[in-house]
Parts: structure tokens; C-alpha cells; sequence
């Protein structure tokens, strides 16, 4: 006799608990392309503000928009979160916090460091 013919299973996604270390590699990817995306609006107002006096002001003006303070706290969490990020997987790759503990304790770590840049941030411009 056969075995039963196993039925596919559907995955609730908003039930699937990821551990922390997970959850900072899928933010560093998404900070890295947040990072990449920002980079021409950053360019362009960095051109735009050594234009002159006028340049300037309007680039400043830009900036003290509701979406200029936005962009603003968004780019620092991302900046903020990868590096942190980056320095938790450089010290893995020299074998330091590889152990359960340690590794979700720097993942954790990463994650609430990000969040502080970006209130701090925040604090700051508004």
C-alpha cells in the first residue's frame, strides 16, 4: 500500500513568529535599499543648496516640510540601523556574540538602536 498523498499547507504569515536575528537581517536589507533610493534626493539637494543663497534657502525650505522632516528621520533610522547592523555582522564574522544568547541580545540591541537614532532624530528637527 502507498502512503497517503500529503496535502499541501498553508502558511498564515501573520502567525509565523521570527527570531530577532531574522527580523535584523531583513531591516539591514531594507535599510541598505532605502539607503540607495534616498542617495539621488540627497545629491540633488546637496547641489541644489551650494547654488547660492537662494539654492540654499529653497533646499532648507524643502527640508522643513512634514515629508522633508520625514525623509529626514527615516534616512537616519536607516543610516543609524545599518550600521549597527553592519558592526553586529562584522564581530559575527570574527567569531564574537555567536552564541543564542549574545546573538539575540545584539540583534535586539540593533533593533532598539535604530529606534533611538530615529527618535532622537526626530526630537531634534521638530
Amino acid at each position: 500500500m502507498s502512503a497517503p498523498a500529503r496535502r499541501p499547507v498553508f502558511l498564515e504569515l501573520r502567525h509565523i513568529t521570527f527570531p530577532a536575528g531574522a527580523i535584523v537581517s531583513l531591516l539591514h536589507r531594507l535599510s541598505g535599499v532605502v539607503l540607495f533610493l534616498m542617495l539621488p534626493a540627497a545629491i540633488w539637494l546637496l547641489e541644489h543648496s551650494l547654488m547660492g543663497a537662494a539654492g540654499f534657502a529653497e533646499a532648507a525650505h524643502l527640508l522643513a516640510t512634514p515629508l522633508g522632516k520625514g525623509a529626514i528621520v527615516l534616512v537616519a533610522w536607516a543610516l543609524g540601523h545599518h550600521l549597527l547592523a553592519g558592526i553586529r555582522l562584522l564581530l559575527a564574522d570574527v567569531e564574537i556574540g555567536l552564541d543564542r544568547r549574545s546573538a539575540k541580545g545584539g540583534a535586539s540591541a540593533v533593533i532598539a538602536g535604530g529606534v533611538v537614532i530615529a527618535l532622537l532624530t526626530l526630537g531634534v528637527i521638530w
